[in-house]
């Protein structure tokens, strides 16, 4: 039998395809962005600072901001968070001239990409003046009261339907617009212009704490907690990647432990 011939011709073509391909990969691991620009509204101590600004070099940018940094940071990403109102925050993210939405709810940002893991979980929760002894006891509870709630928030399956059905009448829900929204809300109940206002748990006990117990409230009951998540945009090629990798930091023990250490800075 005759010996049998190597065609080095194809072993080097062999050779080359897979170097290619290897490269391919390795391309694809460095495709991920160097900076993430989400967008988020001022819902602190979850994301803190003023409408127009960036929480970028804050010392405390809030709960959910130090969280991603955290995570992104072990993928060599620096985040950086444009604050803005809820709804422009929205279009931004959906028009793609953001990376997309720091905080986002199932079913209220249809066009984006969310997380399969949640980031956290917010509780809505209804605030009455310290001398009003109602107390929410499901929807049908709200009946006679005028109550008030940020435009364009998600508050939880809940009531959300309860407010878009009722938000043409503004003798029955009050929707705020505009700058500094949470913080006009106590003042609204202290004024005798709404009977409640709903808002998050978390936030209000914030607020509370931030002003020095200025304008106290009574916590009149809340909802079931509900999870929110991270929100890519469509228009990034890197999106489905980054996703994949922030799903599987979300899980780990780990990061779970900081996310605790962080809220506890926050208390």
């Amino acid at each position: 039998m005759g010996r049998r011939r190597f065609n080095f011709k194809n072993i080097s073509k062999a050779v080359m395809l897979l170097s290619l391909l290897s490269g391919q990969g390795a391309a694809a691991e460095q495709a991920l962005p160097q900076t993430l620009t989400m967008a988020a509204t001022e819902w602190c101590p979850y994301t803190c600072g003023d409408e127009g600004s960036t929480t970028s070099t804050d010392r405390h940018p809030g709960i959910v901001v130090e969280y991603i940094q955290w995570l992104l940071h072990k993928q060599g990403i620096r985040l950086k968070v444009e604050i803005l109102p809820w709804s422009r925050a929205v279009s931004e993210a959906e028009a793609g001239l953001v990376d997309g939405l720091l905080t986002a709810v199932r079913g209220e940002v249809n066009s984006l990409l969310l997380t399969s893991q949640p980031t956290m979980s917010y509780q809505s929760c209804f605030f009455v003046d310290t001398d009003n002894a109602w107390q929410y006891q499901g929807v049908s509870s709200l009946a006679g009261m005028h109550l008030a709630a940020i435009a364009g928030y998600g508050y939880g399956s809940e009531v959300d339907g309860y407010l878009l059905q009722h938000a043409g009448s503004e003798d029955v829900v009050t929707l705020v617009r505009g700058r500094n929204g949470l913080q006009r809300l106590p003042m609204m109940v202290k004024g005798g212009r709404i009977d409640a206002y709903i808002a998050d748990k978390n936030v209000e006990a914030w607020r509370n704490l931030s002003s020095g117990g200025v304008m106290p409230v009574n916590n009149a009951g809340c909802i079931p907690a509900e999870p929110f998540y991270l929100a890519l945009t469509p228009h990034r090629a890197w999106a489905d990647t980054l996703l994949e990798h922030l799903n599987q930091s979300l899980q780990q023990a780990d990061n779970q432990q900081q996310l605790k250490r962080i809220i506890d800075q926050y208390r």
